[in-house]
């Protein structure tokens, strides 16, 4: 029974009509709790995360990009039509021919008496043509001094480097995920504790008050249960703050409309995980970031080729085929076929240093993959060490916790028969209180750190693995909040 301060049942029990019952039963908002494991709020974050799904959107546009480019090397065949009009007029002075001819030909006429016309002493003449063209073009690379097999080696790394950093994204939302999910957990063990410790508490101020009016304790030992009290009570309301908190981020990380309700426990595993070489060599095998910087080399080579191959001659076959042949002029063929050369003598753009550019590109990715290689090597140790801590500590936690819990019946024994004080059973709750929370605490770094060495080693795919084969779990508790 708590004390009349904290809680005082009515004095008489007031009706409520029935109507009225219904009417507020249905004023009331409807709240929903979805049941969640951490493999289905997996999937929901899968399903519902923008980050993720644009890391999927970019990885499929890499993929139409390679696909687009493997026709490169076939031909190239287009179909022109257009108008045209075409004028050209001649002009030619013939005085110096005609002169001697017209005089030709006078004599011939006074001859014969028949007069004969005269020669013209310059030609005018327009030349017209008029009508709609339309052909069939074909151009066909023969060589291109590797740009092609490059240009499609270079959008099939684009392809690889997009799809490795989907998979890394959807590997740092698992950690993020594992964090946040069983960060709720924590959130409802600490609440579940200090609503058991303000309820004890509670106790304990009746009991001390009843003791301070029979004269067995001091007043000072009173206000000492008073001032604990107040202290539990502030500390429930933060717990129950920081749970709501924790609720709220699980629901909006993984895109939930409902309220969500953890139910995959807090685990352990009691024997140790695998060897630490084998964590480092399947991070150094399997890691998206070195994934990602391979795909990258790839790119700098390939565009090394490309810049090689504008120094190289480039050879065609070229074709075209004249549809209507009454607008083609006198002169212009009706198709035509051949195989063409063409060498850029002069470019705009320094070709060697594009060249030795993209060297220098590519030394630095080898270099900088290098080093991120090492940063793996020793992120994958200190994750496992703090997976390995996490689970060395739990035990000696248990013991603690069975201590503590044995402190406060002896201290509640002894203040009742007056031996102990009540800062003797204040301090021996408190310390019981820390004890269960830093034992969800350590379960929880555990959790967390395990899935910061699978992230780490590119292996976040096997976390339910770890998860189902766990010997140890913490159960919810219940009821420690207003989400059943």
């Amino acid at each position: 029974m708590l004390h009349a301060a904290v809680h005082q049942a009515p004095k008489k029990a007031q009706r409520i009509s029935p109507l009225l019952g219904l009417i507020l039963l249905l004023a009331l908002p409807a709240s929903h709790a979805a049941p969640l494991s951490i493999e289905e709020a997996d999937q929901m974050l899968r399903e519902n995360s923008g980050l993720l799904h644009a890391a999927r959107l970019t990885r499929e546009a890499r993929e139409l990009e390679a696909e687009a480019t493997r026709s490169l090397s076939l031909p190239q065949v287009s179909l022109n039509a257009s108008y045209s009009h075409l004028e050209r007029r001649y002009e030619a002075d013939l005085s110096a021919i005609t002169g001697q001819l017209n005089q030709a030909v006078g004599a011939i006429g006074q001859a014969t008496g028949v007069p004969l016309p005269a020669l013209p002493s310059s030609l005018d003449y327009t030349y017209k043509n008029e009508g709609v063209r339309s052909s069939l073009n074909f151009n066909w690379m023969l060589y291109t001094g590797g740009k092609i097999s490059a240009t499609q080696s270079l959008a099939r790394s684009r392809k690889d480097e997009a799809g490795a950093e989907e998979r890394h994204a959807g590997e740092s939302l698992t950690t993020r995920l594992v964090s946040t999910y069983y960060g709720l957990q924590l959130a409802e063990h600490a609440l579940a504790v200090r609503r058991a410790v303000r309820d004890a508490l509670a106790e304990h101020l009746h009991q001390a008050e009843r003791f301070e009016k029979t004269g067995l304790i001091a007043r000072a030992d009173r206000l000492h249960a008073q001032v604990a009290f107040d202290e539990a009570g502030r500390n429930l309301d933060k717990a129950e703050d920081d749970c709501a908190l924790a609720r709220v981020a699980l629901r909006r990380l993984i895109g939930s409309t409902d309220e969500v309700v953890p139910t995959s426990p807090l685990f352990l595993q009691s024997q140790p995980v695998e060897a630490l070489e084998r964590w480092t060599g399947h991070g150094l095998a399997a890691h998206p970031a070195l994934a990602v910087l391979d795909a990258k080399h790839q790119q700098s080579r390939q565009m090394e080729t490309i810049s090689s191959a504008a120094l190289l001659p480039e050879v065609f076959a070229f074709g075209s085929y004249q549809f209507n042949r009454q607008a083609l002029t006198v002169v212009e063929p009706d198709w035509i076929v051949g195989v063409g050369v063409r060498i850029t003598l002069l470019d705009r753009l320094d070709r060697a240093s594009m060249i030795a550019a993209n060297r220098r590109q590519s030394s630095g990715v080898e270099a900088y993959r290098q080093q991120i290689s090492d940063d793996i090597a020793t992120l994958v140790e200190k994750r496992w060490r703090e997976v390995e801590q996490a689970r060395k500590r739990f035990p000696q936690l248990e013991s603690g916790i069975a201590l503590a819990e044995e402190n406060v019946k002896l201290r509640e024994k002894g203040f009742r028969e007056g031996l102990s004080t009540s800062l003797d059973l204040v301090d021996a709750r408190l310390a019981l209180a820390r004890a269960e929370i830093d034992r969800a605490q350590t379960a929880r770094d555990y959790d967390v750190a395990l899935a910061e060495l699978l992230e780490a080693s590119g292996q976040s795919e096997r976390f339910s693995e770890f998860a189902a084969h766990a010997d140890i779990r913490i159960a919810r508790p219940v009821q420690t909040s207003g989400i059943h």
